[in-house]
């Protein structure tokens, strides 16, 4: 069961760099990114894409994070109410 756990990743993962290939070879127009206070100079899109994708992804990992912390904290604060409750009976 592990070997096949570890082909089907390996071919999921080929797959997906062959899409992210693709998409980066069928996007090579460069435009310019307006922000509100910057301009940036002619870039490809698919970097854009990426970009985005990149950044997306570093913020939900640091929410999740936040989110992972603040349930040990409450299951570690009612882990010690129950043991002090436990040692008062």
């Amino acid at each position: 069961m592990s070997k096949i756990k570890n082909i089907l990743g390996i071919i999921i993962i080929a797959a997906l760099v062959i899409v992210g290939v693709v998409f980066a070879l069928l996007n090579e127009t460069a435009v310019p990114l307006d922000l509100f206070f910057l301009v940036t100079p002619p870039v490809h899109i698919s970097l854009l894409v990426f970009a985005a994708f990149a950044v997306g992804l570093l913020i939900g990992m640091m929410v999740t994070g936040v989110t992972v912390m603040k349930v040990k904290v409450n299951a570690r604060r009612r882990q010690r109410e129950a043991a002090t409750a436990l040692s008062k009976a």
